[in-house]
């Protein structure tokens, strides 16, 4: 078990000092330890990776993303800055500000923060214009 973990590191530091993508590094470390141990099952690594992603919170995060791109897509967040805009006025700090109001009221119909994240942050453009 220990010359695995060693053999797993080992793989992982060389690959990655090399200059290998982190991807590459990973698998080439994991693939290194399935040669080293006999008891690795690809049947084992398979299964508790299928368990490990089936899991509902993790099923959301993707979805509430896509329903910021979506609603993005929509200008809907565009409609809602403009809103959270007739509120702030101009003073100074008015970016800042906007997007703070704007990321509440966003968040207040998405539910999701990583929503949240994905539609006002990526929106992209100037602010609008009073």
């Amino acid at each position: 078990m220990v010359l695995t973990l060693v053999v797993l590191i080992g793989g992982f530091l060389v690959s990655s000092l090399l200059g290998l993508p982190i991807f590459f590094a990973f698998l080439f470390g994991t693939l290194m330890a399935f040669l080293v141990d006999p008891v690795l099952d690809i049947n084992y690594i398979m299964s508790t990776f299928f368990y490990s992603l089936n899991n509902y919170p993790l099923l959301a995060i993707p979805l509430f993303i896509y329903a910021g791109e979506l609603m993005v897509a929509g200008k809907t967040s565009r409609k809602l800055i403009n809103f959270a805009s007739i509120f702030m006025g101009k003073f100074p700090g008015y970016l800042g500000s906007l997007t703070v109001v704007s990321s509440a009221f966003y968040g207040a119909v998405s539910g999701s923060a990583p929503a949240t994240a994905a539609a006002v942050g990526g929106g992209g453009g100037s602010p609008p214009k009073i």
